[in-house]
């Protein structure tokens, strides 16, 4: 018995002593641990025949001028412009793979190019996901330059003016020194073809203000809403983004 009770009283002690020195913290989930590298998207949806496509045309504006070199928040590295082109990534590959028309234009580079202030990047084309990727990573210039959105907007509602269906024009930006009468511009397209057009804008900015102007300007159209990057860093927010702007459940609608 003897030996008995001093083998269980050693053991305790050993066990007391192990757990003593080892002290395991508890496992810290980290986001980070599961970043998917093919994020996911709506094809298997979208081929089950949920959804159709709501546009025809989609439009997207991108500010590229100075002010959108600023880091975003005022804080770490990432400019508002690289946040910007991140966003459309994100975007890009949460869209399926549909038969529409894309097109992003650019605006700012005024410095170094003054004939190039605005520049259609990509299409007018037949969407693909590969295709409006290659086109955001060949944006390696740096902001800078003025930001003639009134002349960007004036040229995708000429663009618009030439093609058929409906359309989702999507602008991108910090709000802030937006030249050329934006408000004017959003309102001829409305004015224009506000029946097939819906106008969008994301706000990427530190000044509250930009926030309500680029309110403001979605407010000009009937069909659209304004919205803050930071309210679609979710997945989840921004597959709700996608279908809101590019898909139907009526997928008896007439193209």
């Amino acid at each position: 018995m003897n030996r008995k009770r001093l083998f269980a009283f050693s053991l305790m002690v050993f066990v007391s002593l192990l757990t003593g020195c080892f002290q395991f913290q508890p496992f810290q989930f980290q986001p980070s641990l599961l970043l998917n590298p093919r994020p996911e998207n709506l094809d298997i949806e979208f081929k089950m025949g949920r959804y159709a496509p709501k546009v025809d045309n989609f439009f997207i504006i991108l500010d590229a001028s100075t002010s959108m070199s600023v880091a975003y928040k005022s804080e770490g590295e990432d400019s508002k412009f690289n946040v910007a082109k991140d966003f459309i990534k994100r975007m890009n590959n949460t869209m399926p793979e549909f038969n529409i028309n894309g097109s992003l234009l650019t605006f700012g580079r005024g410095i170094k190019r003054p004939m190039r202030q605005t520049e259609m990047v990509y299409g007018p084309t037949i969407y693909s996901r590969s295709g409006l990727e290659q086109s955001i990573n060949n944006l390696s210039f740096p902001a800078e330059g003025n930001s003639p959105a009134g002349s960007a907007i004036n040229t995708i509602s000429s663009t618009i003016a030439s093609v058929k269906g409906d359309n989702a024009v999507i602008l991108i930006s910090d709000g802030e020194h937006l030249e050329g009468d934006p408000r004017g511009r959003v309102r001829i397209l409305e004015d224009r073809y506000g029946e097939r057009t819906c106008f969008y804008t994301v706000w990427i900015g530190n000044d509250p203000k930009g926030r309500v102007f680029m309110d403001e300007l979605a407010s000009k159209s009937q069909c659209g809403f304004s919205i803050s990057a930071d309210e679609i860093v979710a997945e989840e927010e921004m597959i709700e983004f996608v279908k809101q702007v590019f898909l139907t459940t009526d997928t008896g609608r007439e193209r």
